[in-house]
């Protein structure tokens, strides 16, 4: 069970960078314009 909350909890995590990630780009972008 504990394998499992903490194999969440890094999914979780990756999902937070990826998104991290996306919204720079985004911003990033912007900026450019």
């Amino acid at each position: 069970m504990s394998a499992q909350i903490i194999d969440g909890k890094a999914i979780a995590a990756e999902l937070k960078q990826q998104l991290k990630l996306a919204t720079t780009d985004r911003l990033s972008e912007g900026k450019r314009r």
